[in-house]
């Protein structure tokens, strides 16, 4: 989250500096702004990517579900034994028992991490692609609409934009052609 404001910070500072010394050009400066989302769901490839990507996750969230719930239940139940035993134990083997239930709890989560970097990188592999040819359109966009800057319309970072600069429908008619 940190690295996302500081890249929006340094943008607003290069259009502010590019705006006040008019270093872009010298005309004013030209700005977009392209509804990624909207992109992938209003083409063919993108909804073909999402459509791909949504089956895997719910087979891998299926998949996890299998074998993290009797892990995490069978976890929960030793934890309620172990509070239920505890102050009649004695101090080692209290301890050790702690630990053995930490150790559990551990390998629980380093499994549910697993399945989550799984789908990141099948995430990875499946949009991959439509981004970098998605980032590619735009670029040349920008090249030849002369722009000076095209941003990413994102809930939380461009709070504001008019619809003259919204290019979405323009990427998406260059996405389509290419």
């Amino acid at each position: 989250m940190a690295m996302k404001k500081l890249t929006i910070l340094l943008a607003l500072l290069g259009m502010v500096l590019l705006s006040a010394t008019g270093l872009a050009s010298n005309s004013a400066p030209k700005f977009g702004v392209v509804d990624v989302d909207e992109v992938f769901q209003k083409t063919s490839e993108g909804r073909k990517a999402i459509a791909r990507w949504q089956r895997f996750r719910q087979t891998k969230e299926s998949e996890a579900k299998q074998k993290l719930m009797p892990l995490k239940e069978q976890l929960e139940a030793r934890v309620v034994e172990f509070q239920k035993q505890a102050e009649t134990m004695k101090p080692e083997a209290r301890e050790k028992k702690q630990q053995m239930l930490q150790q559990q709890y551990m390998e629980l989560m380093e499994t549910a991490q697993k399945y989550e970097a799984d789908a990141q990188g099948e995430y990875e592999r499946i949009m991959g692609p439509i981004q970098q040819r998605l980032q590619e359109v735009i670029y040349d966009m920008g090249i030849k609409g002369r722009y000076t800057m095209i941003l990413r319309k994102t809930e939380g970072i461009v709070l504001f934009a008019t619809s003259r600069i919204d290019i979405t429908e323009e990427v998406i008619r260059e996405f389509n052609a290419k």
